[in-house]
């Protein structure tokens, strides 16, 4: 019998690389889950050929890894409140939250804040008066938000207190004292006034005298009990607008001391210097 030529033996190889090739591709179900779906790179198996040997390849092979799941929630914050830790009422002070997305300086409301959290937040702006503080740059929401119209009330008593190691604050807007709003001292207890409008002139005053950043020098000021400007540290930035709002508070409710008539006032000058005081610390004086 005559061997084969080596054409014959190349077309007999060709035929059942072929038959070979046909079995694959009519047996895909079997073992269409070692397709290519999770390389596909998009996750989600609509990719030729992934994997479960439907002609036109858009099986289930594939959740892949798309990750779109449900972490839209992000870390959106925590709302108008703002609280912080504390220990002591000197610890909390009123602000303006300008970073909240309905943040208006004519129609919102204060909310409680820590003085660490004020401090670390410049956007946290120690409020001052009955209306809001501007909006200092960088601060504010860019985000489209619904928000109401309608302007609140202006405060006629805000009344910062830590409760429980938490900071709040008691608001009222009708005229009547915090005491009604929350139970702490308002606007008509003015010896409780008095005292904390000292403790906070009595902070805001404090100083480091030949720091390595001058203090004591620009020459701010807050007015006392008869009107005689007090000079503040610049420095201490939350301290001076705390100090401002507890006298502005004192001014709505109390009247001046008999005695002021009788005091010459120094005048507030251009500087003021870091010297000890009365009391063994350090503060700003003329």
């Amino acid at each position: 019998m005559p061997r084969p030529s080596s054409i014959q033996l190349l077309a007999v190889l060709c035929a059942l690389l072929l038959a070979a090739a046909c079995v694959t591709e009519s047996g895909g179900g079997a073992d269409g889950g070692t397709g290519s779906g999770g390389t596909g790179g998009d996750g989600d198996g609509d990719a030729p050929g992934d994997g479960d040997g439907d002609a036109p390849g858009d099986g289930d092979g594939g959740d892949g890894d798309g990750g779109d799941g449900d972490g839209g929630d992000g870390d959106g914050g925590d709302g108008d409140g703002i609280g912080g830790s504390c220990i002591a009422d000197t610890d909390c002070l009123a602000v303006g939250n300008t970073n909240d997305a309905c943040y208006s300086v004519g129609c919102s409301l204060p909310v409680a804040a820590s003085k660490a959290d004020a401090a670390a937040d410049a956007c946290l702006v120690p409020w001052a008066g009955d209306r809001g503080p501007d909006v200092p740059v960088g601060c504010g929401s860019d985000v489209p938000t619904p928000c109401t119209l309608a302007c609140a009330a202006p405060p006629t008593c805000i009344d910062a207190r830590c409760v429980a190691g938490e900071c709040t604050l008691s608001i009222t807007q009708d005229g009547s004292d915090c005491t009604a709003a929350g139970g702490t001292p308002g606007q008509g207890d003015c010896s409780q006034l008095e005292t904390r409008r000292q403790e906070a002139v009595d902070a805001a005053r404090q100083c480091i005298p030949d720091g390595i950043i001058a203090e004591c020098v620009a020459g701010d000021s807050i007015p006392g009990p008869c009107g005689c400007p007090i000079p503040v540290n610049e420095n201490r930035r939350n301290e001076v607008a705390a100090a401002r709002a507890a006298y502005e508070a004192w001014n709505a409710a109390c009247e001046p001391p008999m005695n002021c008539q009788l005091i010459d006032c120094q005048s507030a000058q251009d500087t003021a210097s870091c010297e000890r005081g009365a009391g063994g610390g350090t503060i700003c004086v003329w």
